[in-house]
């Protein structure tokens, strides 16, 4: 009997994690601190943690929810969803793209109107020119 090899078409990835699995998963893998990371749901390798991130909402029951669209915009929508609907303690595990932290906020932010001046587009200053005949 010859093994099947898996391909696109007969290849199914397993869909069952909740929300609170997802949270599980990342926790395990935020200290991780190697070149590659394994799913180990899956086995793919991945380069970044934010990849790796992106990734495990495929293996959530919210995937199939958002059908039709790029993967990139399914895992914003599931994202989005889960953080306006639900009332998630800390979910800055779950976000691939977080906003910026308050030091960074405070590090770009001008410290002064004049350095908030310095900013603006600058205007040029036009000459008077003489009409006067």
């Amino acid at each position: 009997m010859a093994s099947v090899t898996p391909t696109p078409t007969n290849l199914k990835i397993k869909r069952d994690l909740e929300l609170n699995d997802v949270m599980e998963v990342l926790t395990r893998y935020k200290s991780y601190d190697g070149s590659e990371i394994i799913c180990c749901i899956c086995d793919k390798v991945y380069k970044s943690r934010v990849c790796f991130t992106k990734h495990i909402w495929e293996h959530s029951v919210y995937w199939d929810t958002f059908d039709g669209v790029k993967n990139h915009e399914r895992v914003l929508s599931i994202q989005a969803a889960i953080i306006l609907c639900q009332q998630v303690t800390n979910s800055s595990g779950l976000v691939v793209a977080w906003p910026c932290d308050k030091k960074q906020r405070e590090d770009l932010s001008p410290k002064s109107d004049h350095d908030a001046r310095k900013l603006l587009p600058r205007k040029r200053k036009r000459e008077l020119i003489d009409c006067s005949v």
